[in-house]
Protein backbone atom coordinates (compact mmCIF):
# COMPACT_ATOMS: atom_id res chain seq x y z
CA UNK A 1 0.00 0.00 0.00
CA UNK A 2 1.01 3.42 -0.94
CA UNK A 3 1.75 6.07 1.64
CA UNK A 4 0.13 9.54 1.83
CA UNK A 5 3.04 11.32 0.19
CA UNK A 6 3.21 8.64 -2.17
CA UNK A 7 -0.10 8.86 -2.47
CA UNK A 8 -0.31 12.47 -3.30
CA UNK A 9 2.47 12.71 -5.73
CA UNK A 10 -0.03 10.14 -7.98
CA UNK A 11 -2.65 13.07 -7.80
CA UNK A 12 -0.01 15.64 -9.29
CA UNK A 13 0.98 13.18 -11.39
CA UNK A 14 -2.73 12.60 -13.06
CA UNK A 15 -2.71 16.38 -12.89
CA UNK A 16 0.51 17.01 -15.10
CA UNK A 17 -0.27 14.46 -17.17
CA UNK A 18 -3.80 15.71 -17.87
CA UNK A 19 -1.80 18.89 -18.70
CA UNK A 20 0.40 17.35 -21.24
CA UNK A 21 -2.17 15.30 -23.25
CA UNK A 22 -5.32 18.14 -23.06
CA UNK A 23 -6.33 21.72 -24.08
CA UNK A 24 -6.51 24.10 -21.45
CA UNK A 25 -7.22 27.76 -21.72
CA UNK A 26 -4.84 30.12 -20.12
CA UNK A 27 -5.49 32.87 -17.92
CA UNK A 28 -3.68 35.87 -16.80
CA UNK A 29 -0.96 34.33 -14.43
CA UNK A 30 -0.16 31.81 -16.65
CA UNK A 31 1.03 31.70 -19.43
CA UNK A 32 1.40 28.16 -20.33
CA UNK A 33 1.01 24.74 -19.48
CA UNK A 34 4.82 24.13 -19.28
CA UNK A 35 4.75 27.00 -16.04
CA UNK A 36 2.31 24.92 -14.55
CA UNK A 37 4.18 21.24 -15.20
CA UNK A 38 7.26 23.02 -13.55
CA UNK A 39 5.44 24.10 -10.63
CA UNK A 40 4.00 20.43 -10.45
CA UNK A 41 7.61 19.11 -10.61
CA UNK A 42 8.58 21.29 -8.14
CA UNK A 43 6.47 20.13 -5.72
CA UNK A 44 6.60 16.50 -6.23
CA UNK A 45 10.40 16.68 -5.71
CA UNK A 46 9.92 18.70 -2.32
CA UNK A 47 7.66 15.99 -1.14
CA UNK A 48 10.18 13.06 -2.28
CA UNK A 49 12.67 15.32 -0.55
CA UNK A 50 10.13 15.04 2.66
CA UNK A 51 9.34 18.56 2.91
CA UNK A 52 5.67 18.47 4.09
CA UNK A 53 5.18 22.26 4.56
CA UNK A 54 5.19 22.07 0.79
CA UNK A 55 1.48 20.69 1.31
CA UNK A 56 0.16 23.69 2.43
CA UNK A 57 1.33 25.29 -1.55
CA UNK A 58 -0.48 22.67 -2.69
CA UNK A 59 -3.57 22.57 -0.94
CA UNK A 60 -3.81 26.38 -2.37
CA UNK A 61 -3.76 24.87 -6.03
CA UNK A 62 -6.80 22.39 -4.84
CA UNK A 63 -8.55 25.39 -3.00
CA UNK A 64 -12.04 26.17 -5.03
CA UNK A 65 -10.73 28.56 -7.76
CA UNK A 66 -7.22 27.36 -6.80
CA UNK A 67 -4.90 26.69 -10.16
CA UNK A 68 -5.82 23.00 -10.52
CA UNK A 69 -9.50 23.76 -10.49
CA UNK A 70 -9.46 26.67 -12.67
CA UNK A 71 -7.15 24.49 -15.33
CA UNK A 72 -9.54 21.53 -15.06
CA UNK A 73 -12.72 23.69 -15.70
CA UNK A 74 -11.33 25.64 -19.16
CA UNK A 75 -9.95 21.56 -19.95
CA UNK A 76 -12.86 19.87 -19.96
CA UNK A 77 -11.77 17.48 -16.73
CA UNK A 78 -13.53 19.28 -13.79
CA UNK A 79 -15.21 15.81 -12.79
CA UNK A 80 -11.68 13.95 -12.42
CA UNK A 81 -10.39 17.00 -11.02
CA UNK A 82 -13.40 16.88 -8.31
CA UNK A 83 -12.45 13.55 -7.35
CA UNK A 84 -9.17 13.97 -6.66
CA UNK A 85 -9.71 16.83 -4.83
CA UNK A 86 -11.65 14.76 -2.51
CA UNK A 87 -9.11 12.05 -2.06
CA UNK A 88 -6.55 15.39 -2.00
CA UNK A 89 -7.79 16.47 1.04
CA UNK A 90 -8.42 13.29 2.44
CA UNK A 91 -4.56 12.48 2.24
CA UNK A 92 -3.60 15.65 3.77
CA UNK A 93 -5.98 15.18 6.81
CA UNK A 94 -4.47 12.32 7.50
CA UNK A 95 -0.84 13.72 7.49
CA UNK A 96 -1.74 16.70 9.84
CA UNK A 97 -2.84 13.88 12.17
CA UNK A 98 0.14 11.49 12.03
CA UNK A 99 2.09 14.86 12.31
CA UNK A 100 -0.14 15.85 15.67
CA UNK A 101 0.06 12.35 17.06
CA UNK A 102 3.98 12.53 16.28
CA UNK A 103 4.00 15.62 18.52
CA UNK A 104 2.13 14.19 21.19
CA UNK A 105 4.55 11.15 21.43
CA UNK A 106 7.31 13.13 21.54
CA UNK A 107 5.77 15.45 24.36
CA UNK A 108 4.84 12.03 26.63
CA UNK A 109 8.66 10.95 25.93
CA UNK A 110 9.91 14.13 27.38
CA UNK A 111 7.45 14.18 29.81
CA UNK A 112 8.21 10.68 30.74
CA UNK A 113 11.86 11.25 30.89
CA UNK A 114 11.63 14.25 33.17
CA UNK A 115 9.35 11.94 35.70
CA UNK A 116 12.07 8.69 35.65
CA UNK A 117 14.68 11.92 36.51
CA UNK A 118 12.45 13.63 39.27
CA UNK A 119 12.07 9.30 40.65
CA UNK A 120 15.86 8.29 40.41
CA UNK A 121 16.42 11.71 43.01
CA UNK A 122 13.67 10.99 44.87
CA UNK A 123 14.85 7.34 45.39
CA UNK A 124 18.50 8.56 46.27
CA UNK A 125 17.26 11.83 48.58
CA UNK A 126 15.47 8.75 50.59
CA UNK A 127 18.56 6.91 50.18
CA UNK A 128 20.75 9.82 51.98
CA UNK A 129 18.05 9.84 54.88
CA UNK A 130 17.84 5.96 55.48
CA UNK A 131 21.45 5.83 55.21
CA UNK A 132 22.36 8.65 57.83
CA UNK A 133 19.32 7.72 59.81
CA UNK A 134 21.43 3.85 59.92
CA UNK A 135 24.59 5.56 60.57
CA UNK A 136 23.77 7.45 62.99
CA UNK A 137 21.52 4.25 65.27
CA UNK A 138 24.48 2.39 64.82
CA UNK A 139 26.75 4.44 66.75
CA UNK A 140 24.21 3.67 69.96
CA UNK A 141 25.45 1.99 73.08
CA UNK A 142 24.17 -1.53 73.47
CA UNK A 143 23.68 -2.80 77.36
CA UNK A 144 24.02 -6.37 79.08
CA UNK A 145 20.46 -7.63 77.18
CA UNK A 146 21.79 -6.26 73.40
CA UNK A 147 19.14 -3.52 73.74
CA UNK A 148 20.17 -0.17 71.79
CA UNK A 149 20.78 3.07 73.93
CA UNK A 150 21.80 6.76 72.70
CA UNK A 151 24.13 8.38 74.82
CA UNK A 152 21.14 9.68 77.42
CA UNK A 153 20.10 5.97 78.26
CA UNK A 154 17.13 6.35 76.03
CA UNK A 155 16.05 2.87 74.51
CA UNK A 156 15.95 1.95 70.79
CA UNK A 157 14.27 -0.93 68.81
CA UNK A 158 17.69 -2.68 67.00
CA UNK A 159 15.04 -4.36 64.45
CA UNK A 160 14.83 -0.43 63.17
CA UNK A 161 18.93 -0.08 62.88
CA UNK A 162 18.34 -3.41 60.25
CA UNK A 163 15.02 -2.25 58.74
CA UNK A 164 16.81 1.44 57.99
CA UNK A 165 19.97 -0.68 56.76
CA UNK A 166 17.74 -2.96 54.22
CA UNK A 167 15.89 0.79 53.25
CA UNK A 168 19.01 2.55 52.55
CA UNK A 169 20.49 -0.27 50.22
CA UNK A 170 17.33 -0.78 48.73
CA UNK A 171 17.03 3.28 47.58
CA UNK A 172 20.23 3.55 46.65
CA UNK A 173 19.75 0.80 44.30
CA UNK A 174 16.68 1.53 43.14
CA UNK A 175 18.26 5.29 42.28
CA UNK A 176 21.15 4.26 40.55
CA UNK A 177 19.33 1.63 38.23
CA UNK A 178 16.67 4.33 37.61
CA UNK A 179 19.83 7.31 37.17
CA UNK A 180 21.26 4.70 34.82
CA UNK A 181 18.01 4.36 32.79
CA UNK A 182 17.04 7.77 32.76
CA UNK A 183 21.01 8.78 31.29
CA UNK A 184 20.91 6.33 28.64
CA UNK A 185 17.87 7.89 27.01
Amino acid sequence: MRSEVEQVILILERIKERLQNGRTAFWAGVDNEGEVILKINLFIHDLREGRKEVLNDISLCFAPTGLFQELSISGGWADEFLLWSEEFDLLVNRLSAEDKMISVKKAAAKIGKMAMGTIAMGCLALAVLTTYLWYSRGRLVYNENYRAMDENGVMFDSDGIVIYGFLSICFWSLGIVISVIYLKK
